[in-house]
């Protein structure tokens, strides 16, 4: 994953506070009552080794319909 190489850019570039989570819920709960933390926990836990503060949303379902995506298409 990219989520280190991702971090040193953010803070290079003078990023020092990352919005997350809001439109994640399709990660967070791939199938139905099965969930998977370990992604936003790699994520959260990384950011302040690079002076970035995370804000937590409090996630949704995916806008993807409003985005003229298809529904259920992921976009990582």
């Amino acid at each position: 994953m990219r989520h280190a190489t991702d971090a040193k850019l953010m803070r290079k570039a003078g990023i020092r506070f990352v919005r997350m989570g809001e439109f994640d819920w399709s990660r967070l709960e791939p199938k139905k009552d099965q969930y998977s933390f370990e992604w936003l926990d790699d994520v959260i836990g990384l950011l302040p080794e690079h002076g970035i503060r995370t804000i937590l949303g409090t996630p949704v379902r995916s806008s993807n319909v409003s985005c003229g995506i298809s529904p259920g298409t992921r976009r990582w």
